[in-house]
């Protein structure tokens, strides 16, 4: 098959303008799916109990069913060891499922993020995220049908993002560090998920 019958890239996902990494909500729903093992009971308990307190019964559905999104990508292996996890951790763990939900993270996350670290160019800047949206948008027509306001949005939910999970501090990128347990979860997936984060895979010493 030559390039010219190849099929378009799957669309991406860009729903992400619902808060940012969504802490709190996750503490919220995790002991609830780990006690009900079941996601359309968990919705129902956080909604009849009104655990999120939004302001408005608009913003909690849209918040609930974003981070329901992203909590159903782990598995209850790991859902179990967000519950037990360091701070830190956790927030690995909610920038894995952010990566996982969405493709165009996931992307971003390997191709800028841990490119930048491992070159040892720090800086992450809103024109790293420009540049990159300019290189996909030949393939991602769905990158030039939004609106400037949108991808606006975008790329400021997802440098809060950055920065919640650690990843960068003061715009900066930071190495993570993994407990062997959170390692042994990356390295579950081939090819690795630590290409996701700034860090180095375990055999890069090798």
């Amino acid at each position: 098959m030559n390039n010219a019958e190849m099929p378009p890239p799957a669309r991406y996902k860009l729903s992400f303008v619902v808060g940012q990494l969504l802490r709190r909500e996750a503490l919220i729903t995790v002991p609830i799916i780990l006690q009900t093992q079941d996601w359309k009971k968990t919705k129902e308990q956080i909604t009849a109990d009104h655990l999120f307190q939004h302001r408005t019964a608009s913003s909690e559905r849209r918040f609930l069913a974003e981070i329901i999104k992203r909590l159903s990508t782990l598995s209850l292996a790991e859902l179990e060891y967000f519950s037990q996890a360091s701070v830190t951790e956790q927030g690995y763990l909610l920038w894995l499922a952010a990566c996982r939900q969405y493709r165009f993270i996931a992307e971003f996350a390997e191709e800028v993020i841990r490119e930048k670290f491992l070159i040892m160019s720090p800086e992450l800047t809103h024109t790293d995220f420009d540049v990159f949206v300019s290189g996909k948008a030949g393939w991602h027509p769905e990158l030039t049908e939004i609106t400037d306001a949108t991808m606006k949005k975008l790329r400021q939910n997802l440098f809060k993002m950055i920065e919640e999970a650690e990843l960068t501090v003061n715009g900066r990128i930071e190495q993570c560090l993994f407990s062997w347990e959170l390692e042994k979860i990356l390295n579950a997936k081939t090819p690795s998920e630590i290409r996701l984060f700034p860090a180095f895979s375990s055999d890069s010493f090798v």
